[in-house]
């Protein structure tokens, strides 16, 4: 079933997941700490957090709406200090996509790169978190 709640107050008992994916959220979230030791609750000793957001860029803010967003040693800090293992990958190629999306003239050139045999949609761009929590941590 499907329950809508409030990420940083789940109405669930702890260690009830094995997993808890949040995408694309943390970046909307006044308290993104509060909403990680609440997620690292309801985890399963074991348990993962499946995590993704958009790399802060220096040069430009992704979306108006994001409260705050990280690089990915301020993502990896903030995590670190709510579960015992942090593993950053990439693998959020939103750039591409809006470049894509911009123009009849940019879509060919991708869509040619692509015929090309380079798939910029599957290069790692942006941050992805997988955090594990650990039966030592409790």
């Amino acid at each position: 079933s499907l329950q809508l709640a409030n990420c940083a107050a789940l109405p669930f008992a702890s260690d009830y997941f094995n997993v808890v994916v949040l995408t694309d959220v943390i970046e909307h979230l006044e308290d993104p700490q509060k909403t990680l030791s609440e997620i690292f609750r309801v985890l399963k000793a074991g348990g993962e957090l499946l995590l993704s957001t958009p790399l802060k860029q220096p040069e430009m803010i992704w979306d108006k709406h994001h409260i705050q967003e990280f690089t990915a040693l301020e993502l990896g800090t903030m995590c670190s200090s709510v579960f015992q293992t942090v593993h950053l990958t990439a693998c959020w190629p939103m750039w591409w996509f809006r470049q894509y999306c911009k123009s009849s003239s940019r879509k060919k050139l991708i869509n040619a790169l692509v015929r090309l045999g380079y798939n910029p949609f599957s290069k790692t761009e942006k941050p992805s978190l997988k955090l594990k929590k650990e039966i030592s941590t409790k």
